[in-house]
């Protein structure tokens, strides 16, 4: 399985056809920045009522910032995660927004590699048709990603972020039932 990843990391490397020098010259890092993302995530929700299990599910994200120096960007993002979970005869749509600021920081010049820090404000919401639980806590914010440039204004960057959330509020709320 590693090496099927290296693979595939070095052809995608090759295809964008990209030379060093050119990801420095694009790595200037100043005035305003922003970022989208859509694809695959996972999730790992647990609380004091309910049972913690990694989900894969829908993910996006929307960010913006501007640059500090040339290794350092600050912004603001918005990351949402969904999924349905289907144990037999039962259902539970779960969702998870998180708001937050982050500085990204490029320790190399010439390498593309940067390291994310922040805090956030997380939500978490499942229901199940009869009951609705919400918690919401305020945590950090960590991750790793790599720039891949694919035209002078547009980078390819996969990353992995993650969050540790404790404590917080937690709310359930249940449904009248006309049984």
């Amino acid at each position: 399985m590693t090496r099927l990843v290296v693979l595939l990391g070095t052809l995608a490397a090759l295809a964008l056809g990209r030379d060093l020098a050119a990801q420095q010259q694009r790595q200037a890092r100043d005035g305003f920045w922003f970022g989208a993302a859509l694809g695959s995530g996972w999730a790992r929700v647990s609380c004091q009522i309910c049972q913690g299990n990694n989900r894969s599910g829908l993910s996006g994200t929307l960010r913006l910032g501007g640059g500090v120096s040339r290794k350092v960007l600050i912004g603001a993002e918005v990351a949402a995660w969904w999924a349905t979970i289907e144990t037999g005869t039962d259902t539970v749509h779960q969702s998870l927004t998180a708001f937050g600021a982050a500085a990204y920081w490029y320790p190399s010049n010439r390498r593309p590699l940067y390291l994310k820090l922040g805090i956030g404000l997380v939500t978490h919401r499942a229901d199940d048709g009869t009951d609705v639980i919400t918690s919401t806590a305020i945590g950090p914010q960590f991750g790793v990603g790599y720039e891949w440039p694919v035209s002078p204004h547009v980078l390819v960057s996969p990353h992995q972020c993650g969050a540790r959330h404790r404590g917080g509020v937690t709310q359930v709320q249940r449904r009248n039932n006309p049984e």
